[in-house]
């Protein structure tokens, strides 16, 4: 009876780790690229063995390879948490940890809380994962869990301290802390623009010395030094491409908000060259334009001021063939045209005014 039992024992052994059929069809389909059919032999591989890893790892698999990430990214994560004797171990490895990083990104907009499960699975098979790291930072940081976040931004900075985008993050984190925290609002703006600073020390590129603008423009009435640090670090962006129509549209800004006028036409004056029609550019090209003007004219230069009192006016020329119906500018138009000694189209310009605020 024993030795009937033990025979027993061993046929029900042999009988389990034998393969299933489905295993070797599955991967013949993956190799073909026949995701349909992998899917569709992966999940009946799980109807057989619902508790056997390598089953959802290949469901994962055929679902990568329809670029159905989430649903590759779920399969992932039920492999790895039903592989308890390792069986994965080999097949694990980027190509596995890009499927989380990329279900992620695509789900964050969506549900963060589905994206930071995928982030931190991924940084479960790669502790020191840069992108993961720096993934789960950005999630606590739009839920305002500041200290989380700048713990995943530090354990990146451990990891490689010459990466420049870390310093971004966290010039993010304080820049947020800075607009919460009244109280200790000028250290984080310190801490903010330190590490903005250092992302130009590592790799002075366009876009490094147009975040460090953008952070002394945002909080230009926090330091009287940051607007002309804002229109400085525009002008060093702009060195890098001068074509960046963005940039030149800043830059022109800044240099209007400084009082630099003949700075801000120059700058409007390019930018619309790439965006002829742009009414918010041509009524800073024809305001600074005009501001100048004036400033030379205290200056006696009235020959040049002249010129530029010109440019306004062509400026707002411009604008109103765009928009016949707004009245403001013919009442620019109107002031143009008078410090132009034009009394005929001043004229004009302010009977066109009237009429449209009489309707209004």
């Amino acid at each position: 009876m024993k030795r009937f039992l033990a025979a027993g024992l061993l046929v029900g052994v042999i009988a389990g780790c034998a393969s299933t059929p489905h295993k070797t069809s599955v991967k013949i389909y993956i190799q073909q690229r026949n995701w349909a059919k992998a899917l569709n032999e992966g999940k009946a591989w799980v109807k057989e063995a619902p508790q056997d890893p390598e089953a959802y790892y290949w469901i994962a698999m055929a679902y990568t390879g329809m670029q159905k990430y989430q649903d590759a990214a779920d399969n992932l994560i039920k492999a790895i948490d039903l592989d308890k004797q390792g069986v994965l171990k080999d097949k694990i490895g980027e190509n596995e940890i890009n499927i989380l990083l990329t279900a992620g990104k695509n789900t964050y907009s969506q549900d963060k809380d589905r994206a930071l499960k995928y982030f931190e699975y991924a940084l479960k098979l790669s502790p020191k994962n840069k992108a993961a790291l720096l993934s789960v930072a950005t999630i606590y940081l739009q839920e305002g869990k500041f200290d989380t976040a700048e713990a995943y931004v530090n354990k990146a900075k451990e990891i490689d301290p010459k990466n420049p985008l870390v310093y971004v993050y966290l010039a993010n984190i304080y820049d947020s802390l800075a607009s919460k925290d009244t109280v200790h609002k000028s250290e984080y703006l310190s801490k903010a623009e330190e590490s903005l600073k250092k992302t130009i020390e590592l790799a002075p590129t366009k876009d490094n010395y147009a975040k460090v603008a953008s952070f002394y423009f945002k909080n230009s009435k926090e330091n009287k030094q940051y607007p002309e640090l804002a229109e400085e670090y525009y002008k060093k962006a702009l060195q890098k491409d001068t074509a960046d129509i963005d940039l030149l549209f800043n830059y022109g800004i800044s240099a209007f908000n400084n009082k630099h006028y003949d700075v801000a036409v120059k700058a409007f004056t390019s930018y619309l060259s790439h965006q002829p029609d742009d009414e918010a550019a041509l009524q800073n090209l024809g305001l600074a334009s005009y501001l100048y003007a004036q400033k030379l004219e205290n200056e006696k230069k009235k020959s040049e001021s002249k010129d530029y009192y010109r440019k306004a006016a062509e400026a707002y020329e411009k604008l109103v063939k765009l928009n016949p119906k707004n009245a403001d500018y013919y009442e620019m138009l109107y002031i143009f045209y008078a410090k132009l000694g034009d009394k005929q189209k001043a004229k004009e310009a302010m009977k066109k005014y009237q009429e449209l605020k009489s309707k209004n």
